[in-house]
């Protein structure tokens, strides 16, 4: 065979494939008739009961003073981040990091890995 009827002949067999591969996908797909789907049920009773029992949600705190703006973040009432955004320079943030309710300084601009330490659970 010459290498330009094996060219015509590779060329042949990829156009071919290139237009039986995409018939052949189009066969195999089901569509999926809409009015068949089950309704979406309620969410289950516990769930509700988390949402409805009045626990406080993290409630945000935005002060302006003469400075800047800052915002307290805190969860069950107890404060675990400011952030300070001053008239002039950058903004940063006081972080309790360990829970022990001293706020340590965090910059944006800080090279150090801020490791996540949440609390799993509490005795």
């Amino acid at each position: 065979m010459s290498p330009v009827s094996f060219r015509i002949v590779r060329l042949v067999s990829v156009a071919a494939l290139a237009c039986a591969v995409p018939l052949a996908l189009a066969q195999q797909v089901d569509r999926i008739d809409d009015t068949q789907l089950p309704a979406v049920p309620p969410p289950p009773p516990e769930i509700q009961a988390m949402e409805e029992d009045g626990a406080p949600p993290p409630a945000v705190t935005i002060r302006e003073t003469e400075r800047g703006t800052e915002t307290e973040y805190r969860v069950n009432g107890r404060l675990y981040k400011v952030q300070i955004v001053p008239e002039t320079g950058a903004p940063y943030y006081l972080l309790d990091k360990d829970g022990d309710g001293i706020m340590e300084f965090h910059s944006l601009n800080d090279p150090g890995p801020s490791v996540p330490m949440w609390v799993i659970g509490t005795f």
